[in-house]
Formats: C-alpha cells, structure tokens, sequence
C-alpha cells in the first residue's frame, strides 16, 4: 500500500521534551548502546539530555522527509538534531537527499584523518573499519605473501581459495564503489569476475562475515573479504582461532575503510548543540568506548587502539580517498555487481 506524504509524516512525528538533543541512528545495537551511555555522561556533564530513535536500514531519509513536511504544514513536531550511520552507502542517500548541515569544529579536523570527514564539515567518522582480507594461517606464507592488492585475489593461483559476501551487503557495493574509484568500471568488473571464479563453492555467497570467519576455520575456504572487526570480535572470544587477517593495497593508497559516521540534521534548529554533542564523542574516553564496543578503529587519530587490534602482526595503512569520491560511484557499483553476476 503506498503512503501519502501527510500519513508517513503522522507515522514517524513524535514530541521531544525542552533540553533534549534528538538522533536517528541506523547502528548495530552495541553501537546504540555504547552511545547512551556516553549520552548519560554527556548529561550529567550539561544538563542535555540525548535521546536515541534507532532507526531500521534506509528508514532515516523517510524520517526526515515526514519531519520535512510536517513542519512544512506547519506541524508542531520534533525531528532529529543529529544523524549517525553505519555505511558510505546510507551515508550518500542522506548526501544526495541534502539532509546535513554543516559544522565548523576545529577539533574534528585537528583529530579526524581528511579521507575520513567531510571537507565543508557535513560529517565525520565517529569510528572504522577495515575490509580486508582474511585467511586461514595453516596457509603456505608464500602464498600469504602474494596477495597485497584487491586485484591480487583474481588471480588463477587463488582458484578454490575464496569465500565471498553477497552483493546485497552495503559493505560489499562500497568496497565496490572503492574499486571503480581507483580502477575504473572496466577493471573493477575483471577483478570481480575473478573473485567469483576463484570461489571455493560457485554456487555460495555468504550473507554475513562471520559465516566466512566460521568457513574459514571449518576448512571449507581459505581466504575470505571481511570487515576487520568481525575477526576482532572472534578473537575476542576466541584468542587461538587460526585465521589472520592481512590488510591490502598498502601500496596502493591503503585499505578500503568504512565507518559510523555522524552529522548535524540539515532540520535540526540545535545546530551549536549537536556539534558540542559530536566534539564530546572525540575525547579519548568516548573514542575508545565506542571502538572497543565492536572492534573497530576509533576516529581520532589520539585515542586508543584495541589491544586485540593493536596485537595483529599485520597492520594497516589507511585509504587516503576520501569518501566524497568514493560515493557517487555506489550505484555504479551495484549496477555492475548485477552485470558480472554477483549474487
């Protein structure tokens, strides 16, 4: 059934109490919860109360448009101060849809690397990660050793070797989108024609990285393209798990990195308020709450690694291109996903 604009606008509107900053966030529920409780400190700190509305994948832009255009009827409603996603891709629709407004904070750009935060200051990585490849260490090192670049693992060599995520998975069309970057479309399309041929099962893609952490350690493949937290989250648990995880293109501009990422709502009427909240996430403390909570890098450049990330005999150089370029080859990238027959 489609909804009008006025009854979507009835659906999502709510009321916020005085003194309270409003975030729609789109994040994993440690994520959401790791943000609370730094909310709760943010509180006693200020006297500002932060409220979370989670928000299911791609339901943020329907929120803003029904906030939009309630106020555009001239309803009173809340809408959201600030907008935390978990991907480049829900980053971009909120780009496109011009949905932030911008923020001038020198400490964001004094801690924050430039690829990582947008240059009119519309968003930032509040943390990251890394997609990266992972591999099963009873591996020959030789064969460890030939494999520094994306590209490297289209090689025939590598027949039989790979587990694969879906297309579906946002991680996948950015890393893609990263890919036709860097290469262009026709490269990109060699080098996923090539991690399909060289999957140990032709006929599987994975719907979740841990399912190719857990084929790996089965035996079932022997390398793999994860996001980096995943293995750090199974080490967590499991400090003697045989797969390691080696981070690509080195020489290339660095791994592909993705994150959480946070802006100021182009609606919200709290601007000076929601960058204090931001600026409060980027002290060390916040920083690697919010890191160690999932495993992945905290934003700052100051704050502390994980000891389990720090520990990795492989570590990383970061992807110098900013994100701003990587998006508007998203749908590209999915458009090609669909060509080379990427499940």
């Amino acid at each position: 059934m489609k909804l009008f604009p006025f009854l979507i606008a009835v659906i999502f509107s709510w009321s916020a109490s005085a003194g309270q900053l409003v975030i729609y966030a789109d994040n994993s529920p440690e994520v959401i919860a790791a943000m609370s409780q730094l909310a709760d400190k943010y509180k006693a700190d200020t006297g500002t109360e932060v409220v979370f509305l989670p928000a299911r994948v791609g339901e943020i832009p329907l929120r803003l448009q029904a906030d939009a255009d309630s106020l555009a009827a001239g309803l009173d409603v809340s809408t959201a101060d600030l907008l935390v996603v978990k991907d480049i891709v829900f980053l971009n629709t909120l780009v496109q849809g011009n949905w932030f407004q911008p923020m001038k904070s020198a400490l964001v750009e004094q801690k924050v690397l430039p690829s990582m935060r947008d240059p009119q200051g519309l968003w930032t990585a509040l943390s990251f990660r890394a997609r990266t490849l992972v591999y099963d260490t009873e591996l020959d090192p030789a064969e460890i050793a030939a494999v520094n670049t994306y590209e490297d693992l289209a090689k025939p060599e590598f027949e039989g070797y790979l587990c694969l995520r879906s297309s579906t998975a946002e991680y996948t069309q950015a890393l893609t989108a990263s890919l036709i970057a860097k290469n262009g479309p026709e490269k990109t399309a060699e080098i996923l024609t090539g991690w399909l041929a060289n999957r140990t099962d032709p006929d599987k893609m994975y719907m979740n990285d841990e399912e190719i952490i857990v084929a790996i350690y089965n035996g079932d493949c022997r390398m793999g393209i994860t996001n980096s937290y995943y293995l750090g989250k199974a080490l967590k648990l499991n400090d003697f798990l045989p797969v390691g995880i080696k981070f690509l293109n080195k020489e290339q501009g660095g791994v592909h990195v993705n994150g959480v990422i946070a802006g100021v709502s182009r609606l919200s009427k709290q601007a000076a308020e929601a960058q204090k909240f931001i600026e409060f996430l980027f002290s060390d403390e916040s920083q690697a709450l919010l890191a160690e909570v999932n495993q992945y890098y905290p934003a700052s450049q100051t704050a502390a690694v994980s000891p389990i990330l720090k520990a990795w005999p492989d570590q990383p150089v970061w992807d110098v291109m900013n994100w701003n370029e990587i998006m508007p080859h998203i749908q590209e990238g999915q458009e090609l996903l669909k060509q080379v027959d990427y499940k």
